[in-house]
């Protein structure tokens, strides 16, 4: 199996993984994401899974039907760039958090779709 096919797999289904992660444990996610559990720091976390869910299972949906990842591989990717400098109003104990988690889930993304790309060429 090709590396761009494993690791567009692997990052639908870690957004998947994340996604459904977060909607179980809003509050426990909040907590050590963002430092409270306040409805707005919930509201916060419940959307993210959302949107990670939705990439991911886009992403997940393509594989399957052997579309093109890029887009979805793409749109992973600015959505962890944006979690990133999003965090930098964090205190710095969740914003290591926070960019560690992001960066590495956006240099999958991005090293992913770099290998979905070279491997058309």
């Amino acid at each position: 199996m090709k590396v761009a096919t494993v690791g567009s797999w692997t990052v639908g289904l870690g957004r998947v993984a994340t996604g459904v992660g977060f909607l179980a444990a809003a509050d426990r996610a909040a907590k050590r994401w963002v430092g409270d559990s306040s409805p707005t720091s919930v509201y916060l976390v419940r959307a993210v899974a959302a949107r990670d869910l939705a990439i991911g299972a886009g992403l997940v949906w393509a594989l399957a039907r052997r579309r093109d990842p890029l887009s979805w591989l793409a749109a992973s990717v600015v959505s962890d760039l944006g979690d990133s400098i999003g965090s930098v109003v964090l205190p710095p104990e969740h914003r290591r958090i926070s960019v560690v988690a992001a960066g590495g889930f956006g240099a999958l993304g991005a090293a992913t779709a770099a290998a979905v790309a070279r491997s058309r060429a």
